[in-house]
């Protein structure tokens, strides 16, 4: 009876440097951007009060 071997997908050669090549993508994109693209004036709200853990040692 022969043993059946699970057959794993091809695993690409060039992962990491696709990975660059977005990234390159993404930094070009973002600074081609026009200057006023969100010229808003931006209000955040003041963090939430949160309760206070007591951690025990």
């Amino acid at each position: 009876m022969p043993i059946e071997k699970e057959t794993l997908p091809k695993i690409e050669e060039n992962t990491v440097q696709n990975k660059t090549i977005e990234v390159e993508k993404l930094f070009k994109s973002l600074s081609e951007m026009p200057s006023d693209f969100y010229s808003e004036e931006r209000v955040d709200e003041p963090p939430q009060e949160r309760e206070v853990i007591q951690i025990r040692k």
